[in-house]
């Protein structure tokens, strides 16, 4: 694998941006961030970008070996959402799938994405998914891929700690008196088709180091382009 390095990138919004850099690619972002012309402001098409989302109570953490690799075919960012790892937690009560996809649709706006392959897990699959539709039926072209795994996309029952995690407070006790195994569990994420031994969190999927990326589960991904 290639050297790579990260930087946090700056946002307005209660998001937590990481771009992943590799020192043998230079992204149009950084030769703009050093005050040059990009190749989109020479009519050239805008360089491809990957957003990365994670799933439920995960984090960037989800994505450490499979970001460095994208590294070498375009810009890469991995995504803390709201209330997720190092992004803002507001008490403000937003923080349904809706809303997510909203402040997603308004990172792609404020970074100005386009030729985006967006990548989501879990939660972070229907995010992804809502975000898409939303830039849709807003007729912006910004989105060249959705790649959704192990993603909800129609009405289904949640495990029960889903719901009582909107109580304010409630989360942190909770985890502490049944442990996080158990919550795990409760989760139903241990066993999703990643190939998890049951030993670490279903949420970090790449449980180690992958080969071709192929997932244990033919199932588990599935992957639209929208050109």
């Amino acid at each position: 694998m290639s050297g790579a390095r990260t930087r946090v990138v700056p946002t307005t919004l209660p998001l937590h941006v990481t771009e992943h850099l590799d020192e043998g690619h230079v992204s149009q972002a950084s030769v703009r961030d050093h005050g040059q012309a990009s190749g989109r402001d020479h009519g050239q098409a805008a360089e491809p970008t990957f957003v990365l989302l994670h799933g439920y109570a995960g984090s960037s953490y989800t994505w450490r070996y499979w970001a460095p690799r994208l590294t070498s075919r375009g810009r890469v960012l991995t995504v803390d959402l709201k209330g997720f790892g190092d992004a803002p937690k507001p008490e403000d009560g937003r923080y349904a799938p809706g809303d997510l996809a909203d402040l997603v649709v308004a990172l792609l706006r404020e970074l100005d994405l386009r030729n985006v392959t967006l990548i989501g897990h879990s939660l972070g699959g229907g995010v992804a998914l809502l975000t898409a539709l939303r830039l849709h039926d807003s007729g912006e072209d910004r989105l060249a891929r959705l790649v959704l795994i192990g993603s909800p996309a129609y009405r289904q029952k949640l495990p029960p700690l889903v719901p009582l995690s909107k109580v304010p407070g409630l989360t942190a006790p909770l985890l502490e008196m049944i442990g996080a195994k158990r919550a795990a569990s409760s989760l139903n994420v241990l066993k999703s088709g990643f190939g998890d031994n049951g030993e670490g969190c279903g949420e970090n999927f790449p449980s180690g180091e992958p080969g071709n990326g192929d997932f244990s589960t033919p199932s588990a991904a599935a992957s639209v382009s929208l050109k």
